[in-house]
């Protein structure tokens, strides 16, 4: 009897303390306690704004850019106009085009003018030698660089204006006179597309300026007008 009741009472004392309360409040300490505490904020990363430079730059950037068409090349033939010590005659020329701008072109060419090749320099009775030529002789190749603006923005029917110098040699061969000129030019023409990367262009030039010769004349005024037409070809 007394094993039996010994044996009652040990099992009863551990099934007391499997069901004590304390033995449950430390767990449920521990968790609080760590709700209760503050956690520490989770990083959070803000979406990237540009800077206002950062736009403008960009902006600027942008509008420097040139849409189309950069590089062109054609030819003309026209006539050219000049008289006394200034060569006129056929005109044919070849352009090259750079663009750098919506409106603006890079306008450079090299021409080449044919006309007669009378003589007509004498002495006057200062012993002094003069020309007077036609409007229409003489000989001619020139070098220009200038820059073409187009008033009107369109890719099919646009007027332009055209402004530049130039480097021109002269000839008159009958004569045995030759020299160099230098003169600016300024004109304006017109110019329409006739397919996706061809366009014909007419215009008109007056150039002005000096010019410096053998055989004592020294510098001489050089003037004269020209009227092309021709036809333009889109590179790139």
């Amino acid at each position: 009897m007394f094993k039996l009741f010994w044996k009652v009472v040990s099992e009863k004392q551990i099934i007391d303390c499997e069901l004590q309360p304390s033995s449950l409040m430390l767990p449920m300490a521990a968790i609080a306690q760590n709700e209760a505490e503050p956690q520490d904020p989770v990083p959070t990363t803000e979406p990237m704004v540009p800077s206002p430079s950062f736009e403008v730059a960009m902006g600027e950037d942008d509008a420097s850019k040139v849409e189309g068409p950069t590089q062109e090349m054609g030819a003309r033939l026209g006539l050219d106009v000049g008289g006394r010590i200034s060569p006129g005659g056929l005109l044919l020329s070849g352009t090259y085009l750079y663009r750098f701008s919506d409106v603006d072109w890079l306008d450079q060419s090299i021409g080449v003018t044919f006309g007669g090749q009378g003589a007509a320099c004498f002495r006057d009775r200062q012993n002094e030698l003069l020309c007077d030529h036609h409007i229409l002789e003489g000989f001619a190749i020139d070098v220009s660089v200038g820059i073409r603006r187009y008033l009107v923005s369109s890719s099919e029917f646009s007027p332009y204006v055209r402004a530049g110098v130039a480097l021109r040699g002269v000839f008159y061969s009958a004569d045995d006179v030759r020299g160099f000129a230098v003169p600016v030019f300024a004109g304006g023409g017109i110019r329409a597309r006739v397919a996706p990367r061809v366009a014909v262009v007419a215009d008109a030039t007056i150039r002005t300026g000096f010019a410096f010769f053998n055989r004592g004349l020294g510098v001489e005024p050089h003037a004269g007008f020209a009227v092309q037409g021709g036809v333009e070809f889109i590179l790139d």
